[in-house]
């Protein structure tokens, strides 16, 4: 991960298609421990309306198109994202684990797998 290969990504404009990503992702990680609580569920929605500027206009068909993408390709977005985003992903993933105050042995492998896949560093994951 270095200069070159963030060269031409953007590093703040999220695409469709790297937003449809980043949701698959935080609720597959909310449902690891067999529950979508209301906490994760309101972190979940709050992150994509932050970072969406405007090229979601229907909720309800984001979430269907979003659940027919296999998971291999969504997992190929996120890798191909800028550095900056893909740590964003793995500390948005790290507060959906702890947002329902029980880390879940599941919760805690797809986390720890999800930052490996992306190639982020958790111990230097604030900077």
């Amino acid at each position: 991960m270095g200069f070159f290969s963030d060269l031409f990504k953007s590093e703040k404009n999220w695409s469709y298609k790297e937003l449809a990503a980043l949701s698959a992702s935080l609720i597959t990680m909310s449902a690891a421990d067999g529950v979508i609580d209301d906490t994760e569920q309101k972190m979940v929605t709050d992150a994509l309306m932050a970072l969406d500027d405007g090229k979601i206009k229907d909720w309800k068909q984001f979430a269907d198109e979003t659940t027919l993408v296999p998971a291999e390709k969504h997992l190929q977005v996120l890798k191909n994202m800028h550095t900056t985003k893909k740590k964003l992903v793995v500390g948005l993933l790290a507060c959906v684990e702890l947002a329902d105050g029980d880390v879940h042995p599941m919760e805690h492998e797809f986390f720890l797998n999800m930052a490996r896949q992306l190639g982020v560093d958790i111990k230097n994951l604030r900077k």
